[in-house]
């Protein structure tokens, strides 16, 4: 039974076709005289963007749910594979010495390109680790290693109302773990005596006095972009279909509207930070 989960296959994305395909030409951050741009908009036309160019550069690919993934297994070894599989059909239809031997040479062939690409994957594995490899993604290489693969995604989970019934549906899902840790951190929880503790805590006000010219609130520079994205390595997508592989293989004029987009985002937080500061002042 097909798997309904459909992730991007970036191991075959044409990502020349996708940098050409990349069109921001519509995006525009000018203001109409007091009325500044709908921000939502401008993202929605980035996505869409995006998307679009996703589309037509990268293929698509489908989770299988009875058996694991394997890193190593592509479509050459499936070819090699499946001409074993032929040569074997045809040589018990027909039992001939030409047919025999070229069974033999097709098993042959694809055993050694099996030892190849296990070889090659365990080599890309080892050299996946290094320094700056966290311990989750450690425990998670570890374990897919000794044959434990956990999928990071949640399939079901438990109604908390009824424990015998399953919820599949996202928003179900959703409500469920919010629910559950809602209930986590709960003040039902904490003794009276920490409820005291942390009633008092929270009554003290905390001078906060931010200085809006400093240098750690000055815009976005094209280098820290830059620096932050190359530090994404999941490339699992997000709610939008949108994954950080997709956003580092963007063109550079594109990697430059997006800047131009973050750093009007920051000065929109600046000035309603400001507005509410006076507006505090004030009152």
């Amino acid at each position: 039974m097909p798997s309904d989960t459909v992730i991007w296959n970036f191991d075959k994305a044409n990502w020349e076709l996708y940098q050409s395909s990349i069109d921001f030409d519509s995006v525009t951050l000018i203001c109409d005289g007091d009325n500044e741009p709908d921000i939502d908009n401008v993202i929605s036309v980035v996505n869409r963007a995006i998307l679009h160019a996703a589309d037509l550069a990268i293929p698509k690919k489908r989770l299988p749910t009875n058996k694991f993934p394997i890193p190593w297994w592509d479509d050459e070894l499936k070819a090699a594979i499946r001409n074993r599989r032929k040569c074997l059909r045809l040589a018990r239809r027909h039992p001939t010495l030409d047919n025999t031997i070229a069974f033999k040479r097709a098993r042959a062939v694809a055993r050694q390109m099996m030892k190849r690409k296990r070889r090659e994957g365990w080599s890309n594995f080892v050299s996946s680790i290094d320094s700056s490899t966290t311990p989750g993604e450690m425990f998670h290489k570890m374990g897919k290693l000794r044959g434990k693969y956990t999928p990071r995604h949640i399939k079901a989970l438990r109604d908390l109302s009824d424990p015998t019934k399953l919820l599949f549906d996202s928003a179900s899902m959703s409500n469920t773990l919010v629910t559950h840790f809602t209930n986590v951190s709960s003040n039902n929880n904490y003794s009276d005596v920490f409820l005291s503790h942390k009633e008092q805590c929270e009554g003290n006000v905390i001078p906060i006095d931010t200085q809006y010219d400093a240098e750690y609130n000055s815009p976005f520079a094209y280098d820290e972009m830059i620096s932050s994205l190359m530090s994404c390595s999941s490339k699992a997508a997000g709610p939008d279909g949108i994954s950080f592989i997709m956003i580092q293989k963007l063109p550079t004029s594109a990697l430059d509207k997006l800047l131009e987009i973050y750093n009007f985002i920051w000065i929109m937080v600046r000035r309603s930070t400001v507005r509410l500061k006076i507006t505090s002042c004030q009152s």
